[in-house]
């Protein structure tokens, strides 16, 4: 697990990309999931902001990322394309 960028390392990044985008006091949390085969993220943010942190990570990423349950998910295998 300690190849992995912190969950605080992913927040900061969807952060700067709201605040650049004017969202001064976005809301977004993101939490590491530890597994034995890949850890996951689990990022949440008010819903106001979905479609703009959903844009932020299908670009980031390269792929669709559906926003279900109130949250998304991103791969520990892929966080740092959101990093670059």
């Amino acid at each position: 697990m300690s190849d992995f960028p912190t969950a605080a390392t992913v927040k900061t990044a969807i952060r700067a990309h709201l605040i650049g985008g004017g969202h001064r006091d976005a809301f977004v949390d993101v939490y590491l999931v530890p597994g034995k085969e890949e850890s996951i993220y689990i990022i949440t943010t008010e819903a106001s902001l979905v479609s703009l942190v959903q844009n932020f990570l299908e670009d980031r990423l390269g792929r669709s990322c559906a926003y279900v349950q109130g949250s998304f998910l991103v791969y520990g295998k892929e966080v740092g394309w959101l990093l670059r």
